[in-house]
């Protein structure tokens, strides 16, 4: 174990354009009736002016807003960034080594009850026709408008301008995604991708990262983002990670965007990850992003499928699919999957800064049952929550072994509390040379 090394085990190098291609993507299957699978039924799609009505656009909207307001610059920008960060750190002299978690942000307006868990063969690759560009482009600026408006409450509910030059981002970030539309076939489409759904942004995060670690081997260790409603995803698993030996490490699932860990479509998954002793890393708080629509059909191999709507049941959605014990249902089966719960649970619901106690304890006695459960401390950017995380730590020789380092780096940037980048790093200066890189080094198999 290398002691001058840093592992950032959480991070991600997206920004907003990506989340915009989505954004516009998403939203204009919609509004056609196509969405989530470019199949669309018979009858009229709905004129352009119904795009506010779409349910959960704005959260969708608010998403793209907040990346604007800190993450303008591409996958390779932002690495730079983060590198840039690094060095100016009390950290700085060490060797930095990153693993940029993909995000599949397409299905926050699906409620599932539409081909949920279908394979399908034959998948649209998405084309924006000639006949179809002047109202394709009528429908970026409506989109736009939206992105705007949601920019603005950011800036009042913060009390500052959100972030300088935030209106010259944003006219920036179109003006990009509208050359990637008009790319067409070079990043919407399927060509190259048969038989996987690959949305636009989805395919520009994904090769722009895979370009980012090529150019840095050794340094960026990737994790290609698996949402089990997208048809073909393990066709791309095969292709990207390719047995351990692909340009992409790992797997990053996000629950919360509408699924359980026991969704029967990630079980190939699932056996596939153990065999071959891919890492899986997975969103474990009860903040982040959620799914939009206000009923998601719930289904998994462990319980009968119901429409479940979370704020009659009192709960929220990452509440209900982040919960750290829905993975006991996916270990049971699956015994040595290497399985990282990100943010260690996350703050819990009471007094700024403590940490969510039963999840800790969920995940602590997870690590206890099966050899290969890790946990991170990516966005522990609160300084009384660090030092009550790190003295749990401590005092536990199990949670010294399988606890790793983490910043949720660019998202931890929302955070008007942090002060920079570098100031993260500063706060963990000192660290266990294992939470540093040793215990990340043994989950990555590096």
């Amino acid at each position: 174990m290398a002691k001058g090394t840093v592992i950032d085990v959480h991070c991600h190098l997206f920004g907003a354009k990506f989340a915009v291609m989505e954004l516009a993507y998403a939203t204009w299957a919609v509004i056609r009736k196509e969405y989530p699978y470019g199949i669309r039924p018979r009858g009229v799609f709905e004129p352009l002016k119904l795009l506010a009505r779409v349910q959960g656009v704005a959260d969708l909207a608010a998403y793209a807003a907040r990346l604007i307001t800190v993450a303008t610059g591409d996958e390779n920008t932002n690495y730079g960034l983060q590198i840039e960060s690094f060095r100016k750190s009390l950290l700085g002299k060490k060797e930095l080594i990153v693993v940029p978690l993909m995000m599949d942000v397409y299905f926050a307006l699906h409620d599932n009850k539409r081909f949920s868990g279908a394979k399908g063969s034959a998948v649209k690759g998405f084309e924006v026709g000639p006949l179809e560009m002047e109202e394709f482009n009528l429908h970026l600026e409506n989109v736009k408008r939206l992105v705007e408006k949601e920019k603005a409450k950011i800036a009042v509910a913060r009390g500052d301008s959100v972030r300088r030059g935030a209106d010259e981002a944003i006219e920036r970030t179109f003006k990009d995604v509208r050359k990637e539309f008009l790319k067409g076939s070079a990043r919407g489409s399927g060509k190259g991708y048969e038989g996987i759904l690959m949305t636009p942004g989805y395919r520009y995060q994904l090769e722009e990262l895979e370009a980012l670690a090529r150019d840095n081997e050794g340094r960026v260790y990737p994790f290609l983002a698996v949402d089990p409603r997208r048809e073909g995803f393990m066709e791309l698993v095969g292709m990207k990670i390719a047995e351990g030996n692909g340009p992409f490490r790992g797997i990053k699932l996000y629950p919360p965007l509408g699924y359980l860990p026991s969704h029967e479509a990630l079980k190939e998954l699932y056996g596939y990850c153990e065999k071959f002793k891919i890492p899986v890393t997975v969103h474990c708080s009860l903040g982040g992003m959620q799914n939009f629509r206000k009923i998601n059909r719930v289904t998994g191999w462990d319980r009968k499928a119901e429409d479940v709507d979370f704020k009659a049941m009192g709960t929220t959605k990452s509440g209900f699919y982040a919960d750290p014990e829905t993975w006991e249902a996916v270990l049971d089966l699956f015994p040595e999957l290497k399985l990282n719960l990100g943010h260690f649970g996350g703050p819990g619901t009471g007094t700024e800064g403590s940490l969510n106690k039963e999840w800790v304890t969920t995940i602590r006695r997870l690590m206890g049952e099966f050899p290969n459960v890790y946990a991170d401390i990516g966005y522990v950017s609160d300084m009384d929550r660090a030092a009550e995380t790190l003295e749990l730590i401590e005092a536990d020789s199990l949670l010294k072994e399988r606890v790793m380092f983490g910043t949720d780096y660019v998202m931890v940037m929302m955070d008007l509390n942090l002060g920079g980048l570098d100031k993260y790093f500063n706060s963990y200066y000192g660290l266990d040379p294992e939470l540093l890189s040793g215990n990340a080094r043994r989950f990555l198999g590096i």
